[in-house]
């Protein structure tokens, strides 16, 4: 009787503690379903929940007993009807829409405007280009022109910068600002920092070199440079054991030295990821009598340029060497990685090599059409006209030209098949990405990128040397152009950099990473101790193999 009376209490109990635990969960849910929309309001990123904004009422986290902030006003990060407000349209980060001190956007509930038509300049969102134009602006020389628009844009930033230090300070609050936000043409979009460029012979692949390892100086970026001299292994094929002071693990910014191509993979793993590759080729005439003249030739084939081209094959056949830095036939093909000196046209390897570069290439410039080339890498890289100005670095004089004949011109495109047919295909890409940009607007901006190369050779260029220069490499009975430093120059430090030629430049980066700590730690200080170096490189080269990172 007594076990009895103790499990039917036993049961009652149990029936009690479920009953509650029964209401308890209710009551727990009936709470939820209230306060359902403010736990709505915060989605995960990946899934873009419509509506998007952190906080719905009026600055406020909770409307309930256990709220946050009480009312309008409070809890808001800035003043204005925005408040609270993170995204406005669904998945839409911060990033992609233009920020004001005053928490507001011009554009209420309007997505960012696309590229406006040709011409359509009022179109663009001056807020948008605002901050980063101004700093242009205000670090461009004063004496080099700017547009109108460009000048309203700095009022238009002014204005603002000081309204967000007002609120700033009146709030006292600590504002994280993103990396800077730069607008190439009427895109909004992030500069790019890394870019290799396989560097062709004779192609203004100096000048354009010049513009790289300037923007690698003023960002202090990683730069790789080779061991000695100015190649990467030609004429051996690139490989990451002929950058001096590689230990194999470096991820580099910029690459910009002569190497001959190898593949995709072997260049993007030394390369930052992201990066950006480019190259420049030149009409073929032009390049092949340029390498004739500038590299001696004549004592190569023992005749000049015009004797060689009327019976190419037979000469070729005798004094080519196999293994070369400079290939007497399509040398283009030759830096870019397939040797064409034995192939016929329509090789299928041909192309193949030419479906390969295209796909893999960002851009490919030419370099008659030198300066819609650069607007093109502007809008690749999202630069501004102030980084792509330029002077023309190792350039023959006039005098060291050979002037070629129509019956020359022809002879030299047949001979070079490969490098013609190379040539004729990316020109007409180049002029199809024109199209897509706009020729007027291609008009426009390289009769701005004229101008402030024209005012900065004014205010730079002291005078034109043609020999004589000790930072140059002459060939012999070469004339080559260089320019010396304008004293009273007003923009020193920009034009160091402009009359910087290819040898000064490198060599400048070469003594950089020669006093790091880690070069000195692995390679040593001792410059003679040549055997040394590349044994102790071998070794870390082959350590960091086996044991990657």
């Amino acid at each position: 009787m007594t076990r009895l009376v103790v499990r039917t209490f036993a049961l009652l109990i149990g029936v009690v503690v479920l009953s509650l635990c029964f209401l308890s969960t209710r009551l727990l849910v009936g709470i939820n379903r209230n306060r359902r929309t403010h736990f709505s309001a915060l989605p995960l990123v990946e899934e873009h929940q419509p509506k998007g904004q952190l906080f719905d009422g009026p600055g406020q986290l909770f409307d309930g007993p256990g709220q946050l902030f009480d009312g309008p006003g409070q809890g808001q990060l800035l003043p204005g009807p925005r408040r609270g407000r993170l995204f406005d349209n669904p998945g839409e980060w911060p990033a992609e829409r233009e920020w004001r001190a005053d928490g507001r956007r011009p554009a209420e509930n309007k997505p960012v405007q696309e590229i406006p038509p040709e011409g359509d300049v009022a179109n663009v969102h001056r807020h948008q280009e605002a901050r980063v134009a101004a700093r242009r602006l205000d670090t461009a020389p004063d004496d080099i022109p700017v547009s109108s628009d460009e000048t309203e844009v700095r009022e238009v930033a002014a204005a603002e910068d000081k309204m967000a230090a007002q609120e700033i300070h009146k709030h006292k609050l600590v504002v994280r600002v993103p990396d800077v936000v730069s607008v190439s043409g009427h895109r909004i979009c992030a500069p790019e920092k890394s870019i290799a460029m396989i560097k062709t012979h004779k192609c203004s692949s100096s000048t354009l070199q010049n513009i790289l390892l300037r923007k690698a100086e003023d960002l202090n970026l990683t730069v790789a440079v080779p061991r000695e001299g100015v190649y990467l292994g030609s004429p051996d094929f690139f490989r990451r054991g002929y950058i001096l002071g590689d230990l194999g693990r470096t991820k580099y910014n910029i690459m910009a030295s002569h190497m001959r191509f190898t593949s995709p993979r072997d260049v993007q793993q030394v390369m930052a990821t992201g990066a950006k590759y480019v190259t420049i080729l030149r009409n073929p005439a032009e390049q092949y009598e340029s390498m004739y003249t500038y590299y001696g030739w004549k004592s190569r084939y023992h005749v000049n340029m015009q004797r060689f081209l009327s019976s190419p094959e037979r000469l070729f056949r005798i004094f080519e060497p196999r293994r070369t830095r400079n290939a007497g036939r399509n040398p283009m093909c030759y830096d870019n990685g397939l040797d064409t000196r034995t192939l016929t046209p329509g090789s299928r390897k041909f192309v193949s090599f030419v479906n390969l570069l295209s796909e893999w290439y960002d851009l490919v410039l030419i370099a008659e059409y030198f300066e819609e080339s650069l607007i093109l890498l502007k809008e690749l890289m999202c630069w501004t006209l102030d980084d792509i100005v330029y002077f023309s670095q190792n350039a023959r004089n006039k005098e060291s030209v050979v002037a070629l004949s129509p019956q020359d011109r022809a002879a030299i495109r047949e001979w070079n098949w490969a490098d013609t047919e190379l040539y004729d295909h990316f020109n007409a890409t180049l002029w199809a990405k024109v199209d897509l940009y706009g020729r007027e607007k291609m008009t426009r901006e390289v009769a701005k990128l004229r101008e402030k190369n024209k005012v900065l050779a004014d205010d730079c260029i002291g005078e034109v040397l043609e020999t004589g220069d000790k930072r140059i490499w002459y060939p012999n009975g070469i004339k080559i152009n260089s320019f010396a430093l304008r004293e009273d120059s007003t923009h020193r430090g920009l034009c160091e950099q402009l009359v910087r030629p290819e040898l000064a430049y490198l060599k400048l980066f070469q003594d950089k990473i020669k006093k790091t700590p880690e070069y000195l730690r692995v390679f040593g200080a001792d410059p003679q101790n040549v055997r040394r170096r590349d044994h102790r490189r071998a070794q870390v080269q082959r350590h960091w193999v086996k044991h990657p990172v």
